[in-house]
């Protein structure tokens, strides 16, 4: 099960606390990546996002998931993973 999977209201406060440290991560390489500009490569910015993330700690994300935020970027859109660290 990954991170995502998880019932945040079976989490205990450690787990809560690791869980939004790694999604306010995850939220900075997406916004690393996600420039507003439109009419680039979704590949390009798929092996960008991976590495934004890998260089915060975090590997092995979703196949669907990276395409799908590296697509919305890719097309100038900036994907929302976490609303607080997104603000």
């Amino acid at each position: 099960m990954s991170e995502q999977d998880r019932n945040l209201a079976q989490m205990d406060e450690g787990d809560q606390d690791r869980h939004a440290r790694a999604q306010a991560l995850i939220q900075e390489a997406i916004d690393e990546v996600s420039t507003g500009e439109s009419g680039r490569d979704p590949k390009d910015v798929k092996a960008a996002l991976v590495a934004a993330l890998a260089r915060r700690g975090i590997e092995n994300q979703p196949e669907n998931w990276l395409e799908s935020v590296a697509t919305d970027a890719a097309n100038g859109g900036r994907y929302i993973e976490d609303t607080r660290a997104a603000e």
